[in-house]
């Protein structure tokens, strides 16, 4: 259906065939992005505008990635942290609130696997960050629609709430910029001890490979691949956490089978450890279901048309604002039996390993647009699952 935001035409996709036909089959018409007073950051991988520039930057930052999931370090890091945290949750006593903690994972986690770093839960700089990160969803949950779709006089007149979100997001970015440029300063070329040493060493062989756009990568690439990842990284994933644990505290019977697959693979004497993920396939079917039924981007991140085309026999005008409606395409009847029961076994075959993914299931979305961090988020959850059930 389509409505107007101010004067703005904004056109949202409820079923997966018209999802396919915008994100697959014409996802060069529907790969822009709205150009709003939130995407402040516009050469990043999320928001920046669709073209050369950006595809040359999204293959870098998803070379760099599959160049940290490779080595021993991405293992070792997200062990690392989900250790610390499961250590910190045992010095409790009695019935505790897990929320700290699973933001401490979450943070701890994307900040190893980012810049290698690891934070005590007494470190201040961790608590600034767990603060600021508080503030940013307080902010973003005010909602900014006048400033989104007037950006231009969000730009002239500057309301509190423009102000507080800038300031946020531009400490993160100092943090980020810092950690950077430490890297930058040390880095030995071939050595990948984290995503920024992985994204050197990409921008190193792109010139090294004598590549005439390397106009579109440079040093402020870096640091804005890397804050996207440790800013929606740290959003998205302990949001999913949290529902993950509300879903799971209403199921008890789903809770005893995650018990029993994590005694039967990786017992009581050791800590789960990424190369479980494949033996523990009911734990990766909570996760799965536990994103269709709270998804964290309920509309994703909103795409805008490049140029006029059309979506199924409706005219779309060029710069029409298009959203991905994935909290409908996951509650759908019509492909979900039972559809508002938490039913982990819908991911399963019949011998209980993990079933091709449902087309319609789409919380990372999909074409050109798909979540670059998808491997590495799946992966990080799965773990601190596995080590908070053990």
């Amino acid at each position: 259906f389509s409505l107007y935001s101010g004067p703005q035409t904004v056109i949202v996709l409820n079923d997966i065939d018209v999802v396919n036909e915008a994100l697959l089959k014409k996802g060069s018409h529907y790969s822009d992005r709205v150009q709003m007073f939130t995407s402040m950051f516009k050469f990043d991988i999320i928001f920046g505008q669709f073209g050369s520039g950006w595809k040359l930057r999204r293959k870098l930052a998803s070379r760099a990635i599959r160049l940290f999931m490779s080595t021993d370090n991405f293992n070792h890091k997200l062990e690392e942290a989900v250790t610390k945290t499961i250590e910190a949750m045992l010095k409790e006593k009695g019935a505790f609130n897990p929320k700290p903690y699973l933001f401490y994972a979450t943070l701890n986690i994307i900040a190893a696997m980012c810049f290698g770093k690891s934070y005590d839960f007494d470190d201040p700089e961790y608590w600034e960050l767990l603060n600021l990160l508080e503030r940013n969803a307080e902010v973003q949950n005010e909602n900014l629609v006048l400033e989104n779709v007037f950006p231009y006089f969000a730009g002239i007149y500057k309301t509190k709430r423009c102000r507080d979100a800038e300031g946020i997001m531009n400490r993160f970015m100092s943090y980020v910029e810092r950690h950077v440029n430490e890297h930058r300063a040390k880095f030995v070329p071939g050595e990948v001890h984290d995503l920024t040493d992985s994204l050197l060493q990409s921008e190193i062989e792109l010139t090294e490979e004598g590549k005439d756009d390397m106009a579109n990568f440079k040093p402020i690439h870096v640091q804005l691949i890397v804050f996207d990842v440790f800013l929606a990284g740290n959003d998205t994933s302990r949001s999913t956490l949290l529902w993950m644990l509300m879903f799971i505290i209403g199921t008890p019977g789903v809770q005893q089978k995650i018990h029993q697959e994590i005694d039967k693979v990786v017992g009581h004497d050791r800590y789960p450890t990424t190369q479980d993920r494949s033996n523990l396939p009911y734990l990766d079917a909570v996760l799965h279901e536990s994103m269709r039924l709270g998804p964290v981007v309920p509309l994703g991140v909103p795409h805008s048309t490049s140029c006029d085309t059309t979506i199924g026999k409706y005219d779309v005008p060029k710069g029409t604002f298009i959203f991905i409606n994935h909290y409908a395409l996951h509650l759908n009847p019509d492909h979900w039996p039972e559809v508002n029961k938490f039913k982990p076994e819908r991911y399963l075959d019949d011998d209980g390993k993990m079933a091709p993914k449902p087309d319609y299931w789409l919380p990372f979305s999909a074409g050109r647009r798909v979540c670059v961090g998808e491997p590495m988020a799946k992966s990080e959850l799965h773990l601190v699952m596995a080590g908070l059930f053990q």
